[in-house]
C-alpha cells in the first residue's frame, strides 16, 4: 500500500508599508512569543490510513528576520468501517482497516482492499462487492451487471450465492467451494506446526475447544482462500452467546482478507436462502484483524481463542 504525505500549504510573511510610501517600515523590537498553534487540514475519507506522526514545532528564531512557516506533517487518521453483529445482523462495532473511499463509479463510499482490486460499497450493507479483472473473482459469489471503470481499472459486482443460515457449514461451502450436505465432520484445524497432527473441527464443542486451544493463533491468524476463520468461545456452554463463529475466505488481495459470512439463527437451518455479507481483515500492521474485532465485538479476550480451518482430508 502506498503513502501519500500531504502536508499544508505554507505561506510567507511579507514586510509591512507605511501608509502612502513604498518603503517597507522597520518591525517591531522582537519580543519571544508564544510557539503559534497550526490548524492541521482535515483528513479526507478517502485518505489512506496510516500509524499518526509527530509534527514537528516551530520554534520562535533568536533574531527577528521573516521566515517562511514551516509546513506541518499531518497524521493520518484511520477512517472506520461498520461490521454487523451476529447475533443481532446489525452494525455495533467500528473497525479500523484497509482504506475506506467514495468513489463515485463504483456506487459511492465504502471499503477498498490493499492493492485496490476489492470494494465493497457501503450502499449494500455488505451484500455486494466489485472485483478489477486483473484478479480472480471472489469464490461462492455470482457475476451480476456490466463493469465499470475507476483509476484505469474494471470491475464488476459480484453478490453472493445462497447457503444455510448457519456459519460453519456455510464457510465449509465456502472452503470446498461446493454444495456440502449438513452434518457430519468437515473440516479440521490448520496446525501451526507442520508436522504435527491435525485436529477435527466440528464434531462437538468439547473437541472444537480443545482444538482452539491446541492449535489458537489468534491475531496471527492468516487463512488463504479455501481456508476459513473460527474464533471459538472457550467457555461455552458456561459462558452466553455463540459457542463460535467462521468466516470462509473468499479473495486475497495483499495483506487483506476478503471473508464472506453468515450469522446462525436460533434454530437448526433447513433451507438453502441465506445471503452472506463481504467484509475485510487484515493480516498485516496496519487495521483490524479478525480476532480483535470479534473479540472487541462479541466474544471476551481471555475465553476465545481463533483458529484456522480448512476442508478435512478423506
Amino acid at each position: 500500500m502506498s503513502w501519500t504525505n500531504r502536508k499544508t500549504p505554507g505561506t510567507i510573511a511579507q514586510p509591512k508599508t507605511a501608509p502612502g510610501s513604498n518603503r517597507p517600515v522597520a518591525p517591531p523590537v522582537y519580543r519571544p512569543q508564544p510557539v503559534p498553534k497550526v490548524l492541521q487540514r482535515k483528513t479526507s475519507p478517502g485518505q489512506n490510513p496510516r500509524p499518526a506522526q509527530s509534527p514537528h514545532r516551530p520554534v520562535a528564531p533568536p533574531v527577528y528576520r521573516p521566515q517562511p512557516k514551516p509546513a506541518i506533517a499531518q497524521a493520518k487518521v484511520a477512517v472506520p468501517t461498520r461490521v454487523v453483529n451476529p447475533a443481532a445482523g446489525q452494525t455495533n462495532s467500528v473497525v479500523q482497516q484497509y482504506t475506506s473511499e467514495n468513489i463515485r463509479a463504483l456506487d459511492g463510499a465504502g471499503t477498498m482492499s490493499e492493492l485496490k482490486n476489492y470494494f465493497i460499497p457501503d450502499k449494500y450493507n455488505g451484500q455486494r462487492i466489485y472485483r478489477s479483472n486483473s484478479v480472480a473473482a471472489p469464490t461462492s459469489s455470482i457475476g451480476m451487471g456490466k463493469t465499470k471503470t475507476h483509476s484505469g481499472k474494471t470491475y464488476r459486482l459480484y453478490k453472493s450465492k445462497k447457503f444455510l443460515k448457519d456459519c460453519l457449514h456455510t464457510a465449509e461451502e465456502i472452503n470446498a467451494d461446493a454444495k456440502l450436505k449438513p452434518g457430519g465432520v468437515q473440516s479440521r484445524v490448520v496446525p501451526k506446526r507442520k508436522r504435527s497432527q491435525s485436529l477435527s473441527f466440528g464434531e462437538d464443542d468439547s473437541k472444537n475447544i480443545k482444538a482452539a486451544r491446541v492449535e489458537a493463533r489468534d491475531d496471527s491468524a492468516a487463512p488463504k482462500v479455501g481456508q476459513a476463520y473460527v474464533i471459538v468461545n472457550t467457555k461455552w456452554p458456561k459462558g452466553v452467546g455463540y459457542p463460535y463463529h467462521a468466516a470462509g475466505v473468499v479473495a486475497q488481495d495483499g495483506k487483506d482478507r476478503i471473508t464472506l459470512e453468515v450469522f446462525a439463527g436460533s434454530q437448526d437451518a433447513k433451507r438453502r436462502d441465506t445471503v452472506g455479507k463481504y467484509s475485510m481483515y487484515t493480516t498485516g500492521s496496519i487495521g483490524e484483524r479478525f480476532h480483535s474485532h470479534w473479540v472487541g465485538a462479541y466474544f471476551k479476550k481471555k475465553e476465545s481463542a481463533t483458529v484456522v480451518i480448512e476442508p478435512d482430508s478423506p
